[in-house]
């Protein structure tokens, strides 16, 4: 198992989530040891975010992982409240090589403009403010100063420090700051312009300019800009729609994730949720959407109920393969998205209204009702009543996100909040009043 050393945060993740989805994970009972696993990867050394496992360097991917599963675990209040001690308790010994260190890193902000006015306003601090972040410690700005580390000057994110661009830290970068509320307009320079310089002739999205569509990547790419609220301005949907409505298979219902390539079962996922993110994206803009989206949903649950499931247990990629955790976890994703988001009405407001009214999803032949799974998030990948309370935590039982430089208050995606509640985007990340309202609550799906 040595080859899965660097992504302990991922099966974490892909355990908890998989679990959360079939009713069977109890966070009160899994919550503490996962947040001591989550601090023991924290690194320390970078100064913010998580490593693949403990010892090991900050990494956009399992930084997501990591606050996703912090997420699952209904453990936010908790994961600020020990982190912030934590952290607190290491002061002494990070005090003793800040000398030696000060200059450490300073070579690896690159030049895009809010990198280098973060650098200079960065290195201005000094004395009663630094004194001042020391006391407040909150977690998030030690998140926030290794994201703007690795934020490239072309709009996207480094991986990790010195490490490779493409989507996937744009989207790691992006959902991990919108599900702590901590985007910023700093945060998000240039992000719409380079996910926008990845989509291709074909419609689909690259891991880079120039390279291949690829479904993992498309999802990456326009999820980061439906949260941001973005993708109806820079990409071009109609394009985007032929292509993932294309790779649906005809004979095996599933998702292949290039032109010309087989069936697999995390696509499930990773192709099913374009589909509610480009309904949203349309709707944004002033189109109509079909009530029942672009893609079969039938189809895709026969094709990972009836060739999927391992005997032994777990989900597989397809019929002749091994089973394993990260096909298990996006495979019930996409039975997820094919049983609650695929067959519903998906405007803004009414998209999020069936389930949270108490209205039964619908699985594509009768006498497997035993295969009905909860609801993800199509944005972040989590459960959405677990997406709900860590926002109703981070919102009234934690200090909201202040970045310390700007002093600009920090915000989940103007895309997320419009798709729940229905309400016109709003602009600007930087103010100093919520975008939710202090007193908002769901009724019948609907935050009023």
């Amino acid at each position: 198992m040595m080859e899965l050393d660097a992504s302990r945060c991922w099966l974490v993740y892909w355990m908890v989530h998989a679990l959360d989805l079939m009713d069977a994970f109890d966070p009160s009972q899994h919550r503490e040891r996962i947040l001591s696993f989550l601090r023991a990867a924290w690194d320390r050394q970078a100064g913010g975010g998580w490593g693949g496992g403990p010892g090991q360097q900050a990494h956009l991917a399992p930084t997501y992982a990591a606050t996703a599963s912090v997420f699952v675990t209904r453990g936010v209040v908790e994961w600020f409240h020990t982190m912030r001690e934590s952290l607190k308790t290491a002061k002494s010994e990070k005090a003793s090589k800040a000398a030696g260190s000060s200059d450490e890193g300073g070579e690896r902000k690159r030049d895009c403009e809010a990198c280098k006015g973060y650098m200079e306003t960065e290195q201005d601090q000094s004395g009663d403010q630094a004194e001042v972040r020391d006391e407040n410690k909150d977690p998030r700005q030690y998140i926030y100063d290794w994201l703007m580390r690795v934020k490239s000057h072309g709009g996207g994110f480094r991986m990790h420090v010195d490490g490779e661009i493409d989507m996937r830290g744009t989207y790691c970068a992006v959902a991990t700051a919108s599900m702590l509320h901590m985007l910023t307009d700093e945060l998000v320079e240039g992000v719409p312009e380079y996910v926008a310089a990845c989509q291709t002739y074909e419609g689909g999205i690259a891991g880079e300019p120039g390279l291949e569509a690829h479904g993992g990547y498309t999802y990456c790419g326009l999820a980061a800009l439906c949260i941001l609220g973005k993708a109806h301005e820079f990409l071009d949907l109609d394009r985007l729609l032929h292509w993932a409505v294309m790779r649906q298979m005809g004979f095996e219902g599933g998702f292949q994730g290039r032109t010309n390539k087989l069936v697999d079962s995390c696509y499930s996922f990773w192709m099913s949720a374009l589909f509610p993110l480009l309904a949203h994206a349309f709707h944004l803009a002033g189109h109509r959407i079909p009530r029942e989206l672009w893609a079969s949903s039938r189809h895709l649950q026969q094709y990972i109920l009836a060739c999927c499931q391992d005997p032994r247990g777990g989900l597989r990629d397809k019929p002749g393969k091994a089973a394993d955790l990260y096909h298990t976890c996006y495979a019930l994703s996409g039975l997820s998205v094919a049983q609650h988001t695929l067959l519903s009405a998906t405007s803004s407001a009414s998209s999020s209204t069936s389930v949270l009214a108490g209205e039964q999803p619908k699985v594509f032949t009768s006498g497997l009702e035993g295969c009905l799974v909860a609801r993800t998030d199509i944005f972040y990948n989590v459960r959405i009543d677990r997406v709900t309370a860590a926002r109703n935590e981070l919102q009234h039982s934690l200090p909201p996100f202040v970045e310390c430089r700007s002093a600009c208050r920090g915000f989940e995606g103007p895309g997320v909040v419009s798709y729940y509640t229905g309400s016109p985007l709003v602009g600007s990340f930087c103010t100093a009043e919520p975008r939710f309202a202090e007193n908002y609550v769901f009724a019948g799906g609907l935050m009023h």
